[in-house]
């Protein structure tokens, strides 16, 4: 697949943060300005979609 033009693509993370200050990332997503999303758009489904996984 070729794609023209500028692409910017980011990655927008999420992580675990324990007491003793141990983190691990526990979630991730590619971010692309041509969704028409926000990065804390994407933040916030990411945070959901974490807290339905229980």
């Amino acid at each position: 697949m070729t794609i023209y033009g500028q692409v910017n693509i980011s990655v927008v993370r999420q992580f675990y943060t324990d007491m003793d200050k141990k983190f691990s990332p526990i979630n991730f997503r590619l971010y692309d300005k041509r969704q028409g999303k926000t990065k804390k758009d994407d933040l916030r489904e990411m945070v959901k979609e974490v807290m339905e996984w229980g």
